[in-house]
């Protein structure tokens, strides 16, 4: 059987002699191999020795060196501020402002577009059919109100000019005729006060004679001028009829002339008093009559050519009637040109565009599933921006709100006003509109410019005194306009740099270069 025992072997053994034999030569070389060792090997441990000595023995110090922790610290505190002359600030332009508290209106951007103001933009469209013969304006160029930007020859505008002319004298000699009419009704009344008063049987006076007196001058005349003479007749058959030199049949009939005489002529003043009156009422009727007629025509050629109602009256003179002067309605500016002279301009077919882009709307979209957080108003203040000029921020006022959702966007249209004056902002160009969203809330804010990043660290520069700023990390929270909210950093009444703040990051960053 097997076993893992180990074998002895005999010192007798022709292995063990065998081994015994040679061990004597291996001593041999080894004690050989020792001595050449030995000097070396004494002289390597005398160095150690002497080596701690120094170290145990050495005098040291009393003061200990600074802690690593304590020394990172130190070097971490001085990085973090930036140490500026007056000239740097000077040169840096820094303004600083304190921290506040302020209430805050939590805002939704969405998307919109810049469009004209439609109470401010208009095409001018022909009324009739028409050839443009002249062309005044280019695209671009700025209009009065009332300027002439173009010329068409329209023929039935010249119909109508024609007619407003025809009227016009119609209605000067309807005037003339009531004019007439009421200096003729006023002589027949001062002459008949005069007849009725002539109490010595004479003529009124002469002036009568050369005063209007229309178609009753000779009636009136000739009844009274009757009547006077029975009357004169009468009176000197009396006395006759008295002495019996006379008959009474005479004086009778002579009294019976009298009275068909004062019959005539009375007949004569009524019909004179009426129709005198009669005829300045129809002529005056006339000309009321003619002076509306006038005044439609008028109003219908203004609206045909656009212009006002003193205005829509015959052509300059030598100028044709047919030719339309088109005049701009508006102060604005040609966008657009649609024409060329010499082209026909169909009826209904726009000629140019002019618009006043002095203000412009802002045309934004609210969906359904933002709608119900915010707060909108009519001539509520929006902030707005445009992608394609970053540095173009400004407020408008909300014009008016959309009633009606569109079954297309399924947005609610939001329309803003916003001033152009420097002509900056083009149709056309994509916007973002800030809508008030929830209710306002009091928050610690700075400047936007005045946060700074570097590496995903945000922070800000705090003055601790004149000429020392010390970074100071901060964890922001929305944007708010030109505002940010901070979570963590700089406390109400600190000042941060609000202008500057990149000088300031350059420095802090160069230090440790140099």
């Amino acid at each position: 059987m097997r076993t893992d025992a180990p074998r002895r072997v005999s010192r007798h053994s022709p292995v063990a002699q065998s081994s015994l034999s040679k061990f004597p030569a291996a001593l041999s070389d080894r004690h050989t191999t020792m001595k050449r060792i030995a000097p070396w090997s004494l002289a390597g441990l005398s160095l150690l020795v002497i080596a701690g000595a120094g170290y145990l023995f050495w005098p040291r110090s009393s003061q200990e060196p600074p802690q690593p922790e304590a020394a990172l610290t130190l070097v971490q505190a001085a990085a973090r501020k930036v140490q500026l002359s007056d000239a740097q600030r000077n040169a840096a332009r820094l303004e600083v402002e304190p921290v506040t508290v302020r209430e805050l209106q939590p805002r939704r951007w969405v998307r919109g577009h810049v469009t004209y103001d439609h109470t401010r933009h208009l095409e001018i469209i022909a009324p009739v059919d028409g050839v443009v013969r002249e062309l005044s304006v280019r695209p671009g160029d700025t209009v009065a109100v009332g300027q002439v930007v173009a010329v068409v020859d329209c023929p039935e505008i010249g119909e109508r000019r024609a007619d407003v002319l025809q009227l016009e004298a119609d209605w000067r000699l309807a005037v003339r005729e009531r004019d007439k009419a009421a200096t003729v009704k006023e002589n027949v009344r001062e002459l008949l006060q005069a007849l009725d008063h002539d109490a010595g049987g004479k003529m009124p006076d002469e002036s009568f004679l050369e005063r209007p007196l229309g178609d009753f001058r000779e009636p009136l005349f000739s009844a009274y001028s009757r009547l006077q003479t029975a009357e004169q007749l009468l009176a000197r058959l009396r006395p006759l009829a008295d002495q019996g030199i006379a008959s009474g049949r005479s004086y009778i009939e002579q009294h019976s002339v009298r009275e068909v005489a004062l019959a005539t002529y009375r007949s004569a003043r009524e019909n004179a008093e009426f129709q005198s009156e009669q005829q300045f009422l129809r002529s005056e009727n006339a000309a009321a009559d003619a002076a509306r007629r006038l005044s439609i025509a008028r109003e219908r050629l203004a609206s045909l050519i656009g212009t006002s109602v003193s205005e829509a009256g015959a052509s300059s003179e030598g100028e044709p009637l047919s030719h339309w002067p088109v005049r701009s309605p508006i102060l604005g500016t040609v966008e657009e040109l649609k024409r060329s002279v010499g082209e026909r301009l169909p009826q209904g077919q726009g000629l140019m565009v002019v618009a006043d882009t002095r203000t412009l709307w802002v045309e934004a979209e609210v969906r359904e599933r933002d709608w119900g957080a915010l707060r909108l108003q009519t001539d509520d203040e929006v902030q707005l921006e445009f992608p394609a000029l970053p540095e173009r921020r400004c407020t408008g006022r909300v014009v008016f709100v959309g009633r009606v959702q569109s079954s297309e966007t399924r947005a609610i249209p939001v329309v803003v006003r916003v001033d152009n004056a420097e002509g900056v902002l083009r149709p056309g160009l994509f916007a973002r509109v800030a809508l008030a969203e929830g209710e306002p809330h009091e928050a610690v804010t700075v400047p936007a410019t005045a946060v700074q990043q570097h590496e995903s660290a945000q922070f800000v520069f705090v003055e601790r005194r004149p000429g020392e700023f010390e970074r100071v990390d901060v964890e922001t929270g929305k944007v708010i306009g030109d505002q940010v909210t901070l979570l963590h950093g700089p406390v109400p009444g600190d000042r941060v740099v609000t202008r500057g703040a990149f000088y300031l990051k350059s420095e802090l960053l160069l230090e440790p270069e140099e």
